[in-house]
């Protein structure tokens, strides 16, 4: 999962990148097409980080309390 969060994004700005490869066509809509596929791409990536951050936070162990240095005055 921390290897999906790295990668998370690289995939990202590839998937912004795409529409820049894309044929440009003197279809009428095609700016509206172009628009709706960025906001489809950015909900997904959003969708996508809370779900690894979700896992990610579920497997990482949970903090142990240190052992109290003897060294130290107690209260």
């Amino acid at each position: 999962m921390a290897d999906a969060a790295r990668l998370l994004p690289i995939f990202g700005l590839v998937l912004f990148l795409l529409p820049s490869l894309w044929v440009p066509g003197n279809e009428q809509g095609a700016t509206v097409r172009g628009a709706i596929y960025l906001f489809v791409v950015w909900a997904l990536l959003i969708a996508l980080a809370a779900l690894i951050s979700r896992r990610l936070g579920a497997t990482e162990p949970a903090p142990e309390d240190p052992a109290p240095d003897p060294a130290l005055p107690g209260d």
